[in-house]
């Protein structure tokens, strides 16, 4: 397998076409900053894709979503998610979303009253606390532990925290955004036997499910205990995998009737419509995409060793190689920078990363970096990094 789909770009992609999107990536960065934070690939959209939008557009068909499409792609989905991660999805029980944040809200809205408490693994995907803050719940944020053998959970404190906040939701993000992280079955294990002992309603956010590299296996939650899955909602969309997140289309699916009946609560009007090109684009990546996300991986896998030999520089950093998406979380609390770390990088070295501080306390001093991107160009991030991690090293050994 080569680097190269016919007619698509991975390695030679060049900032100046990079600069030509409108998007939020490119779009907010000055011509002389390189951006590698909003969680989008900079590599071309699969051609599968493309053709099947192309003929949209050529027949001007743009008007509402047919319901044949969305039951299409909710069967394909759950076939797909069988045969992928093992997780038998009924299509009965799947339902479309503009996203997968819209998805989990709507969610933590059914589920749960205000005042209610929502848990969850931090750092995290930021979108996770404005959520569950916006809908007047509460957050208990728990934070990984970072170790020589990657982050993971304590789970006697994790325990102890649950019995004495009583949370309703756990909001899991597996693979987890920013760290990296996969977690493991055993793992998962233990967060089922705590959910059912606790009466905890799940939400997984398994939106990287299929950016997992070897030597490491998306589990899905709902997988490892009959009960659980019965209280389990996993998310999932093909907008990471394929890079089609603009086009705003997520899957739903729930363990059991009883809970859809409960989601069903609220007044399903609020959800809006899915768009029809999201559909036609999740179907044609599910169906054809496998071959683009082959080679995409394989990219994915150098440049994640690329960042991590170029870590070998800041042995302070501890740096751990993701075992999951495109996203590399670096520690820099060791340049004791204070609290504007990443808008100094971005100013100094001319890089737009995402700031730490979004993901929770335990995310102040960190960065995180989307190697999601040329070879020459993720070089050249990783670069102007060195340089300004250097020039501040100095400067903190000479006070």
């Amino acid at each position: 397998m080569t680097d190269r789909e016919p007619g698509i770009s991975f390695s030679d992609v060049t900032t100046e076409e990079l600069r030509q999107k409108r998007g939020a990536k490119w779009g907010s960065a000055d011509s002389d900053i390189l951006a590698s934070w909003v969680a989008d690939m900079d590599f071309q959209v699969a051609s599968e894709i493309k053709k099947v939008l192309s003929v949209s557009l050529s027949r001007d068909d743009l008007g509402y979503a047919d319901q044949k499409n969305a039951r299409q792609l909710a069967e394909l989905f759950a076939v797909r998610y069988d045969l992928r991660h093992g997780l038998k999805i009924d299509p009965d029980l799947v339902l479309l979303t503009s996203d997968v944040v819209q998805a989990m809200a709507v969610c933590i809205y059914a589920f749960t009253e205000k005042g209610d408490k929502v848990v969850f693994f931090t750092p995290t995907y930021p979108p996770f606390f404005n959520v569950v803050m916006d809908l007047s719940r509460q957050v208990v944020a728990f934070d990984l532990v970072k170790g020589a053998g990657g982050y993971s959970i304590d789970f006697d404190r994790f325990e102890k925290t649950v019995a004495a906040e009583r949370p309703k939701v756990l909001l899991l993000c597996n693979p987890h955004n920013p760290t990296g992280k996969v977690f493991t079955e055993d793992e998962l294990a233990f967060l089922a036997e705590i959910s059912l002992k606790y009466s905890i309603k799940v939400i997984s956010d398994e939106i990287h499910c299929d950016l997992v590299f070897e030597g490491h296996k998306h589990i899905p939650i709902a997988t490892v205990n009959k009960d659980l899955e019965k209280n389990t909602v996993t998310l999932s969309s093909a907008s990471k995998t394929f890079n089609i997140a603009g086009l705003h289309c997520a899957q739903a699916a729930f363990g059991s009737k009883d809970l859809l009946d409960a989601f069903r609560n609220f007044p399903s009007i609020l959800l809006g419509e899915v768009n029809s090109l999201g559909i036609e684009a999740a179907i044609a990546a599910y169906a054809e995409g496998a071959s683009w996300l082959d080679a995409v991986m394989q990219i994915l896998d150098t440049n994640r060793h690329m960042v991590e030999e170029w870590a070998l520089q800041f042995p302070e950093a501890g740096f751990v190689t993701p075992e999951g998406t495109y996203l590399a979380w670096i520690d820099l609390r060791f340049l004791h920078f204070g609290t504007d770390l990443a808008e100094a990088v971005k100013d100094r070295a001319k890089l737009l990363l995402s700031d730490g501080r979004a993901f929770g306390k335990s995310g102040a001093g960190h960065v995180r970096v989307n190697f999601a991107t040329s070879k020459t160009i993720l070089e050249e991030i990783l670069e102007r990094l060195r340089v300004f991690i250097t020039d501040n090293c100095d400067k903190t050994q000479d006070t």
